[in-house]
């Protein structure tokens, strides 16, 4: 696939992201953040993309003057955008900032030019996003079968860890009503691929969501000395305690 972008300029057999759709769609936060429309989003964001390019440059003011620091072209699904990673960031993820490389940014978007840009924060290498950007994990069960919440147990007993566990249940009069339920500490899960996969299994794609965590606070520019401000908003980032998107009349409950 590089060849065929290096060659002709674009991919013809598919985008490199494409394959990572699940993270894509799940752990970008604001859930509806691209980079075509970067100037809607408020707030810190987490987003998805490929690193077109990088070029290494030097700080020329502040406390972090004469340190390295890069800027970035970042492409993903809908185009493309300008991407800075100041002083303080660069020297924790300057190994991660390769071309070619997938992976999801965690920062703030600059408005101060014509096109919005991203000042970067946080680097995470897109096939480590599920373990450590899942905030919480969303199971929908049937309603018509019984036996399947002791198999759904065996498999998160399985990969036991911190991450919080919502299961989803329509009853099978109401199917406009979904009843979600959060169980006791020892359902909690570790997340990875491999979890997803075994859930994806029994329950089918669509009826499995991972919710990002809350985006950390917004930083004060990596140590270069420019600061920037955004209103507070209490949508942003979609922080709530489910971790991401609301659904329709919830009714949570918690049980042991």
């Amino acid at each position: 696939m590089a060849a065929e972008k290096e060659t002709l300029g674009f991919y013809i057999t598919s985008h490199p992201l494409v394959r990572f759709a699940r993270e894509l769609k799940s752990l970008s936060s604001p859930s509806s953040v691209d980079l075509a429309h970067l100037e809607a989003a408020t707030g810190p964001i987490t987003i998805g993309c490929m690193i077109a390019s990088v070029r290494g440059t030097v700080t020329k003011n502040g406390r972090s003057a004469g340190k390295k620091m890069a800027m970035l072209t970042v492409a993903d699904l809908t185009g493309k955008c300008d991407a800075v990673v100041f002083a303080e960031t660069y020297e924790r993820v300057a190994p991660l900032l390769k071309s070619e490389a997938m992976v999801f940014l965690t920062g703030t978007v600059d408005r101060r030019r014509e096109r919005p840009s991203i000042v970067v924060d946080e680097v995470v290498p897109i096939d480590q996003a599920i373990e450590q950007l899942t905030g919480s994990v969303l199971l929908r069960l049937p309603s018509n079968d019984r036996d399947f919440l002791p198999r759904i147990h065996d498999v998160l007993v399985r990969h036991r860890g911190n991450c919080p566990i919502m299961l989803g249940i329509r009853p099978a009069s109401r199917a406009d009503v979904c009843t979600f339920i959060r169980p006791d500490r020892q359902w909690f899960v570790s997340p990875s691929r491999r979890l997803v996969d075994e859930l994806v299994g029994l329950l089918g794609e669509e009826n499995l969501a991972l919710r990002p965590k809350p985006p950390a606070p917004v930083s004060n520019g990596g140590g270069s000395g420019r600061k920037f401000f955004h209103k507070s908003s209490t949508d942003a980032g979609g922080a709530r305690p489910n971790g991401g998107n609301k659904e329709s009349s919830p009714a949570v409950t918690r049980f042991n």
